[in-house]
């Protein structure tokens, strides 16, 4: 399969652009970006754990306005108040939270993006 796709640049050498290409076009020249390299430190994590667990507990409709409120209210936000800004009861704080953050998002999954840097 040809990819048609490459995008080349004159400031590489020949020996990079053929390397780049092989890359792009054939898989098993790639390396696992996920698994550590030799003489990398393994830092053992609970972070993914904690993240998956949280997400599989979300009940999105226990969150209140009142909740809402809350979180808006602090200057740093817990899971919990994080919870709250992604649901349904957020909804019409929306144009509050943009106020607060100084921005004008373009979409609800624009706001959330934002939150979850702004809140984590």
């Amino acid at each position: 399969m040809e990819n048609h796709f490459l995008i080349d640049s004159d400031k590489l050498t020949q020996t990079a652009l053929e390397k780049k290409h092989r890359l792009e076009t054939d898989p098993s020249s790639r390396i696992d970006h996920m698994k550590y390299l030799p003489g990398m430190d393994v830092i053992e994590s609970d972070v993914c754990e904690h993240v998956m667990k949280e997400m599989k507990s979300y009940d999105y409709s226990k969150y209140s306005a009142k909740d809402v409120r809350r979180a808006l209210a602090k200057d740093k936000c817990d899971i919990e108040d994080f919870k709250a800004l992604l649901s349904p009861a957020a909804e019409p704080f929306w144009s509050k939270w943009q106020e607060r953050q100084s921005l004008k998002p373009a979409s609800t999954l624009e706001i959330q993006y934002i939150s979850l840097h702004h809140y984590i």
